[in-house]
Protein backbone atom coordinates (compact mmCIF):
# COMPACT_ATOMS: atom_id res chain seq x y z
CA UNK A 1 0.00 0.00 0.00
CA UNK A 2 2.77 2.39 0.88
CA UNK A 3 4.81 1.05 -2.06
CA UNK A 4 1.78 2.47 -4.14
CA UNK A 5 1.32 5.24 -3.00
CA UNK A 6 4.58 6.35 -2.81
CA UNK A 7 4.99 5.28 -6.93
CA UNK A 8 1.73 7.36 -7.29
CA UNK A 9 3.30 10.42 -5.03
CA UNK A 10 6.69 10.08 -7.14
CA UNK A 11 4.10 10.16 -10.54
CA UNK A 12 2.50 13.22 -9.60
CA UNK A 13 5.38 15.11 -8.82
CA UNK A 14 7.32 14.11 -12.18
CA UNK A 15 3.89 15.08 -13.66
CA UNK A 16 3.95 18.55 -11.90
CA UNK A 17 7.73 19.11 -12.54
CA UNK A 18 7.00 18.21 -16.24
CA UNK A 19 3.94 20.94 -16.37
CA UNK A 20 6.17 23.52 -14.89
CA UNK A 21 9.16 23.08 -17.09
CA UNK A 22 7.01 22.66 -20.13
CA UNK A 23 5.12 26.18 -18.93
CA UNK A 24 8.90 27.94 -18.71
CA UNK A 25 10.01 26.81 -21.50
CA UNK A 26 6.78 28.30 -23.87
CA UNK A 27 6.77 31.09 -21.46
CA UNK A 28 10.70 31.99 -22.56
CA UNK A 29 9.99 31.64 -25.82
CA UNK A 30 6.93 33.88 -26.05
CA UNK A 31 9.11 36.34 -23.58
CA UNK A 32 12.17 36.49 -25.85
CA UNK A 33 10.13 37.22 -28.86
CA UNK A 34 7.71 39.76 -27.53
CA UNK A 35 10.61 41.44 -25.79
CA UNK A 36 12.71 41.38 -28.97
CA UNK A 37 9.57 43.07 -31.11
CA UNK A 38 9.19 45.65 -28.26
CA UNK A 39 13.06 46.56 -28.38
CA UNK A 40 13.34 46.64 -32.10
CA UNK A 41 9.65 48.82 -32.35
CA UNK A 42 11.26 50.82 -29.23
CA UNK A 43 14.15 51.53 -31.29
CA UNK A 44 12.52 51.81 -34.79
CA UNK A 45 10.06 54.74 -33.38
CA UNK A 46 12.88 56.80 -31.50
CA UNK A 47 14.40 56.52 -35.08
CA UNK A 48 11.43 57.76 -36.58
CA UNK A 49 10.15 60.51 -34.19
CA UNK A 50 13.91 62.09 -34.75
CA UNK A 51 13.44 61.95 -38.41
CA UNK A 52 10.23 63.60 -38.22
CA UNK A 53 11.69 66.25 -35.88
CA UNK A 54 13.90 66.72 -38.01
CA UNK A 55 11.62 67.10 -41.46
CA UNK A 56 9.38 70.18 -39.43
CA UNK A 57 12.66 71.93 -38.70
CA UNK A 58 13.11 72.15 -42.26
CA UNK A 59 10.42 72.60 -43.65
CA UNK A 60 9.53 75.72 -41.30
CA UNK A 61 12.77 76.99 -42.15
CA UNK A 62 12.30 76.81 -46.01
CA UNK A 63 9.27 78.19 -45.84
CA UNK A 64 11.02 81.31 -43.43
CA UNK A 65 13.39 81.01 -46.33
CA UNK A 66 11.28 81.41 -49.32
CA UNK A 67 9.11 84.31 -47.48
CA UNK A 68 12.73 85.97 -47.01
CA UNK A 69 13.61 85.71 -50.64
CA UNK A 70 9.91 87.22 -51.96
CA UNK A 71 10.18 90.39 -49.47
CA UNK A 72 10.18 94.05 -51.35
CA UNK A 73 13.22 94.60 -49.06
CA UNK A 74 15.05 91.81 -50.53
CA UNK A 75 14.41 92.15 -54.00
CA UNK A 76 14.94 95.77 -53.94
CA UNK A 77 18.04 95.64 -52.61
CA UNK A 78 17.36 98.92 -50.83
CA UNK A 79 18.62 100.50 -46.89
CA UNK A 80 16.42 97.95 -45.41
CA UNK A 81 17.79 95.15 -47.55
CA UNK A 82 20.22 94.65 -43.58
CA UNK A 83 17.90 95.29 -41.38
CA UNK A 84 15.12 92.60 -42.96
CA UNK A 85 18.16 89.98 -42.83
CA UNK A 86 19.36 91.26 -39.43
CA UNK A 87 15.66 90.56 -37.85
CA UNK A 88 15.48 87.03 -39.81
CA UNK A 89 19.16 86.36 -38.16
CA UNK A 90 17.33 87.65 -34.84
CA UNK A 91 14.09 85.56 -34.62
CA UNK A 92 16.30 81.76 -35.71
CA UNK A 93 18.97 82.74 -33.98
CA UNK A 94 17.81 81.89 -31.30
CA UNK A 95 16.64 78.47 -32.24
CA UNK A 96 20.95 77.80 -31.56
CA UNK A 97 20.95 75.93 -34.97
CA UNK A 98 20.92 78.91 -37.44
CA UNK A 99 24.84 80.85 -38.45
CA UNK A 100 23.49 83.13 -40.33
CA UNK A 101 21.72 84.51 -44.26
CA UNK A 102 23.80 86.05 -47.35
CA UNK A 103 22.49 87.47 -50.55
CA UNK A 104 23.94 87.40 -53.34
CA UNK A 105 24.10 88.75 -57.00
CA UNK A 106 23.43 87.61 -60.45
CA UNK A 107 27.02 86.15 -60.54
CA UNK A 108 27.25 84.51 -57.09
CA UNK A 109 29.02 86.92 -55.36
CA UNK A 110 28.01 87.94 -51.82
CA UNK A 111 26.87 91.47 -51.33
CA UNK A 112 24.68 91.38 -48.17
CA UNK A 113 25.61 88.81 -44.92
CA UNK A 114 24.59 88.89 -41.85
CA UNK A 115 24.77 85.89 -38.76
CA UNK A 116 25.18 85.50 -34.94
CA UNK A 117 28.63 86.90 -34.70
CA UNK A 118 27.68 90.43 -36.10
CA UNK A 119 30.39 90.12 -38.97
CA UNK A 120 29.74 91.56 -42.78
CA UNK A 121 32.21 89.16 -44.70
CA UNK A 122 31.52 89.98 -48.69
CA UNK A 123 32.40 89.41 -51.88
CA UNK A 124 33.13 86.02 -51.48
CA UNK A 125 31.88 83.23 -54.46
CA UNK A 126 29.25 80.76 -54.18
CA UNK A 127 28.89 80.36 -57.69
CA UNK A 128 30.06 76.90 -57.46
CA UNK A 129 27.59 75.86 -54.44
CA UNK A 130 24.44 73.60 -55.58
CA UNK A 131 21.89 75.84 -54.21
CA UNK A 132 23.23 78.49 -56.17
CA UNK A 133 23.01 75.99 -59.86
CA UNK A 134 20.07 75.26 -58.36
CA UNK A 135 18.50 79.07 -58.18
CA UNK A 136 19.83 80.06 -61.32
CA UNK A 137 17.50 77.30 -63.07
CA UNK A 138 14.33 78.62 -61.46
CA UNK A 139 12.08 81.11 -63.57
CA UNK A 140 9.44 81.34 -60.71
CA UNK A 141 10.27 82.01 -57.29
CA UNK A 142 8.27 80.27 -53.82
CA UNK A 143 10.09 77.09 -53.92
CA UNK A 144 13.35 76.50 -51.67
CA UNK A 145 16.61 74.22 -52.07
CA UNK A 146 18.50 72.10 -49.32
CA UNK A 147 21.88 71.73 -49.80
CA UNK A 148 24.12 68.83 -49.18
CA UNK A 149 26.43 69.46 -46.08
CA UNK A 150 29.32 71.50 -47.13
CA UNK A 151 32.11 73.24 -45.49
CA UNK A 152 31.30 77.20 -45.00
CA UNK A 153 33.64 79.89 -46.69
CA UNK A 154 32.16 82.69 -44.50
CA UNK A 155 30.75 84.33 -41.23
CA UNK A 156 29.85 83.11 -37.98
CA UNK A 157 30.28 79.33 -39.60
CA UNK A 158 33.73 79.87 -41.63
CA UNK A 159 34.83 76.46 -42.14
CA UNK A 160 32.52 74.40 -40.17
CA UNK A 161 30.02 71.93 -41.16
CA UNK A 162 26.53 73.35 -42.80
CA UNK A 163 23.56 72.75 -44.18
CA UNK A 164 22.37 75.73 -47.04
CA UNK A 165 18.36 76.97 -47.39
CA UNK A 166 18.00 78.77 -50.32
CA UNK A 167 15.69 80.39 -52.36
CA UNK A 168 16.16 82.14 -55.76
CA UNK A 169 15.53 86.02 -55.86
CA UNK A 170 13.71 87.23 -58.80
CA UNK A 171 12.50 90.77 -60.14
CA UNK A 172 10.15 90.42 -62.35
CA UNK A 173 11.08 87.43 -64.67
CA UNK A 174 14.69 88.39 -63.91
CA UNK A 175 17.38 86.22 -61.34
CA UNK A 176 19.34 88.38 -59.16
CA UNK A 177 20.56 86.08 -57.00
CA UNK A 178 19.91 83.95 -54.01
CA UNK A 179 18.59 84.15 -50.54
CA UNK A 180 20.81 81.63 -48.92
CA UNK A 181 20.75 80.75 -44.80
CA UNK A 182 23.14 78.61 -43.31
CA UNK A 183 22.01 75.48 -40.73
CA UNK A 184 25.05 74.52 -38.21
CA UNK A 185 25.36 70.58 -38.80
CA UNK A 186 26.97 70.18 -35.12
CA UNK A 187 23.78 72.22 -33.58
CA UNK A 188 21.50 70.34 -35.43
CA UNK A 189 22.65 66.55 -34.84
CA UNK A 190 23.42 67.53 -31.38
CA UNK A 191 19.81 68.42 -30.79
CA UNK A 192 17.89 65.89 -32.66
CA UNK A 193 20.11 63.14 -32.92
CA UNK A 194 21.58 62.91 -29.46
CA UNK A 195 18.37 61.90 -28.35
CA UNK A 196 18.69 58.74 -29.91
CA UNK A 197 21.87 58.24 -28.36
CA UNK A 198 20.21 55.15 -25.67
CA UNK A 199 23.47 54.17 -23.88
CA UNK A 200 27.28 54.12 -24.08
CA UNK A 201 26.85 51.04 -26.69
CA UNK A 202 24.10 52.73 -28.86
CA UNK A 203 25.96 54.08 -32.93
CA UNK A 204 24.05 56.94 -34.45
CA UNK A 205 24.51 57.44 -37.78
CA UNK A 206 23.18 60.27 -40.24
CA UNK A 207 24.00 59.22 -43.70
CA UNK A 208 23.44 62.17 -46.63
CA UNK A 209 21.21 61.89 -49.84
CA UNK A 210 24.82 60.76 -51.49
CA UNK A 211 25.83 58.40 -49.08
CA UNK A 212 28.51 60.41 -46.68
CA UNK A 213 28.32 59.91 -43.14
CA UNK A 214 27.65 63.44 -41.84
CA UNK A 215 27.73 62.37 -37.99
CA UNK A 216 29.03 59.73 -35.68
CA UNK A 217 27.86 59.59 -32.58
CA UNK A 218 29.57 56.47 -31.27
CA UNK A 219 33.08 55.71 -29.79
CA UNK A 220 36.02 54.88 -32.09
CA UNK A 221 35.42 54.52 -35.67
CA UNK A 222 32.29 53.28 -37.04
CA UNK A 223 31.48 49.95 -38.40
CA UNK A 224 31.96 50.59 -42.01
CA UNK A 225 30.20 47.13 -43.18
CA UNK A 226 27.24 47.97 -41.38
CA UNK A 227 27.39 51.58 -42.52
CA UNK A 228 27.36 50.01 -46.39
CA UNK A 229 24.71 48.08 -45.69
CA UNK A 230 23.19 50.90 -44.41
CA UNK A 231 23.61 53.01 -47.30
CA UNK A 232 21.58 50.05 -49.44
CA UNK A 233 18.69 51.51 -47.66
CA UNK A 234 19.13 55.61 -48.67
CA UNK A 235 16.10 55.39 -51.06
CA UNK A 236 13.49 53.62 -48.47
CA UNK A 237 10.24 55.31 -47.89
CA UNK A 238 9.68 54.01 -44.55
CA UNK A 239 11.43 53.68 -40.94
CA UNK A 240 12.09 50.05 -40.19
CA UNK A 241 14.36 47.58 -38.29
CA UNK A 242 17.21 44.79 -39.78
CA UNK A 243 19.32 42.34 -37.40
CA UNK A 244 23.45 42.35 -38.63
CA UNK A 245 26.68 41.39 -37.35
CA UNK A 246 25.02 41.13 -33.65
CA UNK A 247 23.85 44.14 -33.75
CA UNK A 248 20.16 45.32 -34.17
CA UNK A 249 19.63 48.31 -36.74
CA UNK A 250 16.92 50.86 -36.97
CA UNK A 251 16.69 53.35 -39.29
CA UNK A 252 14.26 56.18 -40.72
CA UNK A 253 14.53 58.26 -43.42
CA UNK A 254 14.63 62.33 -42.99
CA UNK A 255 12.81 64.17 -45.71
CA UNK A 256 14.29 67.64 -45.54
CA UNK A 257 12.92 69.54 -48.91
CA UNK A 258 14.69 68.06 -52.16
CA UNK A 259 17.23 65.94 -49.87
CA UNK A 260 16.72 62.76 -48.72
CA UNK A 261 18.70 61.78 -45.69
CA UNK A 262 18.86 58.76 -43.46
CA UNK A 263 19.41 58.20 -39.59
CA UNK A 264 20.77 54.94 -38.29
CA UNK A 265 20.61 53.53 -34.81
CA UNK A 266 22.94 50.61 -33.95
CA UNK A 267 22.57 48.88 -30.68
CA UNK A 268 24.49 45.59 -29.70
CA UNK A 269 22.43 42.44 -29.58
CA UNK A 270 24.11 41.22 -26.58
CA UNK A 271 22.32 44.40 -24.72
CA UNK A 272 19.32 43.07 -25.45
CA UNK A 273 20.56 39.16 -24.67
CA UNK A 274 21.21 40.82 -20.65
CA UNK A 275 18.29 42.37 -20.36
CA UNK A 276 16.43 39.37 -21.92
CA UNK A 277 18.84 37.10 -19.12
CA UNK A 278 17.67 39.43 -16.48
CA UNK A 279 13.93 39.20 -16.84
CA UNK A 280 14.38 35.38 -17.38
CA UNK A 281 16.27 35.08 -14.21
CA UNK A 282 13.62 36.73 -12.34
CA UNK A 283 10.52 34.57 -14.14
CA UNK A 284 12.56 31.06 -13.31
CA UNK A 285 12.97 32.83 -9.86
CA UNK A 286 9.55 32.81 -9.34
CA UNK A 287 8.52 29.85 -11.30
CA UNK A 288 10.89 28.19 -8.76
CA UNK A 289 9.34 29.11 -5.71
CA UNK A 290 5.79 28.42 -7.04
CA UNK A 291 6.97 24.59 -8.08
CA UNK A 292 8.20 24.36 -4.43
CA UNK A 293 5.11 25.51 -2.78
CA UNK A 294 2.62 23.16 -5.06
CA UNK A 295 5.21 20.10 -4.21
CA UNK A 296 4.45 20.74 -0.73
CA UNK A 297 1.10 21.12 -0.81
CA UNK A 298 1.03 18.04 -3.26
CA UNK A 299 3.14 15.70 -0.54
CA UNK A 300 1.03 16.90 2.57
CA UNK A 301 -2.41 15.74 0.68
CA UNK A 302 -0.86 12.68 -0.16
CA UNK A 303 0.17 12.69 3.98
CA UNK A 304 -3.25 12.81 4.69
CA UNK A 305 -4.66 10.11 1.87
Amino acid sequence: MWKALLNRSLVGLLAIVGLFVGFYVALNQVRNSSVKQRFTDRQTLIARAQASNLTTFFDDFGNSVKVLAQSASIKGRDAATVAKMDAFVDVWGDSGLVGGVILTDAKGIVRFNSNISGTRDLDASVADRDYFVWAKTQETDGEYFVSEPVVSRLGATRDNMIVVVAAPVLKGDKFTGVIAASVQLKELTGRYMSLMNLSEETRVYFISGSGDLVYNASAGSPDMELLDEAKDLLDTPTAGSMEKKGHFVAYAPARAGNQEWLLVMVYPSSELTNLIQGISFRQLTMLVLGLLSLILVWLAAQKRL
